[in-house]
């Protein structure tokens, strides 16, 4: 290193240790240990490309040719001022580099920016740091490829690493991922590894193996979903937790379904941007996955995966806002491949298709944002039925209601009891009505709707096909089936059945009936109705900690009252002393339900002094918002 100028002595006042990084091939690469320069270093935000870019290059190509720079790093010299910051300590003595070093901060984003710079307009070349990948669709069109390669690679004074380069083949290993003509897949030596994983014993092994199997992520269906139970134990642990692991029968299957996963890995075609985009969707109780697909020699052909598991508060939300939230998350995934392009997003959720022509008003603040995000890429929201909906296990998939085998009914209305006591009804008109098999089924002809009867042994069975479309609420379903069939106690039964539902107890939220919003009446005359409420504590100041605050509803006059403490014989006495005794007797006093307010005291003193004390209703202090709106900073 000497020799070739990469390093000279140094009289540096800095020093950093010397750090050997052994390559793949066994030989060590000299480096220093940057980590106090690192973080005094400015950092540059040039960005590096993201591994799997490369395969936007690739579309309709044959031919390969890998190409590895020689001592890539050592091509950068770094300025004059600069080279002290790099001296390293080592046996000999201490020296510093004349050329970019391994292990400094910015020295990725440097030479990435060079190489960009170096292979500028060529689209048939991926750079990604020093691994150059050259893509061409013929033999000839290849050897004009890396005659312009070369060329430029001459001209920056770049060398060839040929033990490391590989030149036109139509199969290779770049970057972790075997290309072929036909689209790429994990490589099989790598997979090996992952499949031959002994089953961890600690946090830390399984982290390590999650790490392994993540790299490939993008090819495995529904990968977050099988590795949910996996993550969960790492939830609070550290980095390098060494503690051991307790399996169970479901994680040890887990376990063993993603080295499946793995070994049968899809094989992802390129991008080719003259083809149809799809983006098809779905969402389960605790996941949300997708599958990029564009359309190719008349069939749907993958480009890529994607799948997340859902937080605790996402599990939460209501099946329509997963499967929104499963659409956003996927664009964002993708976003890098839609921006520009026409493409279609495929759902097994069919509320979601009229998504874009509902009025704001009934959607969330979360909705509009999703909704918002979604527009900027496409609007074009299709259903796709369940069972051919390829992302996903079909987990929140909503079946359509199957036919009801009324030839059955028909048999099990012969000599049933509750329909001879609904028959005996005046207010119900009951006739037999003839099916294609020739048995009579009883109806009921009262209402405008033909209602046939349904017996006990059926009834449970149609409460589920209807009620399980959309789970709606309690007096929805009761209104959908009641209107449609007629048993006894037919509403009853149903409002019992709805209450019970499991999905509609996990996702729906309990609210409070909400009655019309009221006003108070108009005041005539000052300081006939006022508003008062306590705040505090606050620092002790003349022994007062609290303060009682009044306004007046005609004229908004505000008093503050200083309190020693907020018993009620105090704000009692205090009211009466500044407020009554100054301005006269009120004729209402309104409060809220603070103890003080509704004492025995309180109450004597408003009969004593002939006012009415009003108070608001619990939890809800806009009722007292005169007041209330003052105490705001």
């Amino acid at each position: 290193m000497l020799e070739n100028d990469i390093i000279r002595p140094s009289k540096s006042p800095w020093a950093s240790p010397l750090h050997l990084v052994s390559k793949k091939d066994g030989t060590l690469r000299p480096c220093g240990d940057y980590r106090r320069l690192n973080a005094q270093t400015i950092p540059d935000r040039y960005p590096i490309p993201r591994i799997e870019d490369f395969h936007h290059i690739l579309k309709q190509t044959k031919i390969f040719s890998k190409i590895d720079l020689f001592k890539a790093y050592f091509q950068i010299p770094i300025a004059e001022d600069d080279k002290q910051k790099t001296a390293i300590i080592t046996p000999f003595g201490l020296y510093e580099f004349n050329v970019m070093s391994f292990g400094l901060r910015n020295a990725p984003s440097t030479f990435q920016r060079f190489i960009n710079e170096v292979f500028f307009g060529l689209d048939f070349v991926f750079a990604y740091l020093d691994d150059i990948l050259v893509a061409s669709s013929t033999e000839d069109e290849h050897s004009g490829h890396l005659k312009v390669v070369f060329s430029r690679l001459e001209q920056y004074g770049l060398r060839i690493n040929l033990g490391k380069s590989v030149m036109g083949v139509n199969q290779l290993e770049f970057l972790g991922y075997m290309i072929t003509p036909e689209g790429s897949k994990p490589l099989p030596e790598k997979v090996n590894v992952i499949l031959n994983y002994r089953l961890p014993e600690t946090i830390h092994q399984l982290r390590t193996f999650l790490g392994l199997i993540n790299f490939y992520r993008r090819y495995i269906k529904d990968a977050a979903k099988n590795q949910a139970v996996l993550h969960d134990y790492l939830k609070g642990t550290k980095k390098k937790d060494k503690s051991k692991i307790s399996w169970t029968t479901e994680s040890k299957e887990k376990f063993d379904q993603c080295k499946k996963d793995l070994a049968n890995a899809t094989l992802l075609s390129f991008p080719n941007p003259d083809s149809p985009l799809a983006l098809f969707t779905d969402a389960s109780d605790y996941a949300v996955g997708s599958v990029l697909q564009q359309f190719e020699e008349d069939c749907w052909k993958p480009l890529a995966f994607f799948s997340k598991k859902l937080t605790n508060a996402q599990k939460g939300y209501s099946t329509y806002d997963r499967e929104l939230l499963g659409i956003y998350l996927s664009i964002k995934q993708f976003k890098h491949i839609l921006e520009g392009r026409q493409f279609t997003i495929y759902t097994d959720h069919k509320p979601l298709m009229f998504a874009f022509q509902q009025k704001n008003e009934k959607a969330s603040r979360r909705q509009l944002r999703h909704l918002q995000y979604i527009s900027e890429f496409s609007t074009d929201i299709r259903h796709i039925g369940g069972k051919e909906n390829i992302v996903a296990d079909s987990l929140s998939r909503i079946e359509s209601i199957s036919e009801i085998d009324y030839d059955k009914i028909a048999d099990a209305q012969i000599d049933n009891q509750a329909l001879n006591e609904l028959r005996s009804k005046p207010s119900l008109h009951f006739k037999q009505y003839p099916l294609e098999s020739g048995k009579l089924l009883w109806c009921d002809i009262s209402t405008t709707k033909i209602r046939p009867f349904i017996p006990q042994d059926f009834q449970m069975h149609i409460f589920q096909k209807f009620h399980s479309l959309a789970h709606p609420g309690v007096k929805s379903t009761v209104k959908q089936i009641a209107s449609r069939f007629i048993w006894l106690n037919i509403r009853k039964d149903i409002t019992q059945w709805a209450k019970s539902c499991i999905h509609c107890q996990k996702n729906k939220i309990n609210r409070h009936t909400r009655a019309q919003i009221a006003t108070y009446k108009e005041v005539d005359d000052r300081f006939s109705v006022v508003h008062i409420d306590i705040i505090g504590p606050f620092p002790t100041s003349e022994g007062k900690t609290y303060c009682l605050t009044c306004i007046d509803r005609f004229t908004c006059w505000i008093e503050v009252i200083p309190l020693a403490n907020v018993t009620a014989e105090t704000v009692a006495r205090e009211f009466y002393d500044h407020w009554i005794s100054r301005f006269g007797m009120p004729y209402r006093v309104i409060t809220d339900q603070g103890s003080q307010f509704r004492s025995e005291l309180f109450k004597n003193i408003g009969v004593i002094c002939g006012f009415k004390v009003c108070t608001t209703t619990a939890y809800h202090p806009q009722c007292n918002g005169k007041i209330e709106r003052i105490h705001r900073p």
